[in-house]
């Protein structure tokens, strides 16, 4: 794993929850806003090295 996933991880982790203090404190706006970051973060694609095989067609 690189370091671009760790620091997405750690920011969706601070974020989630930041959103979730905020929520408890009654600021519905911030937590609301904390959320869609926090989801917006989790549908950034994080490059990895995948291997492509070839099978062997009949």
């Amino acid at each position: 794993m690189n370091a671009s996933f760790w620091v997405m991880l750690a920011g969706m982790l601070y974020c989630g929850i930041a959103s979730w203090r905020e929520f408890r404190r009654g600021s519905r706006w911030f937590a609301l806003a904390g959320a869609a970051v926090t989801l917006a973060m989790l549908m950034v694609p994080i490059e990895t090295h995948a291997v492509k095989i070839d099978l062997p067609m009949r």
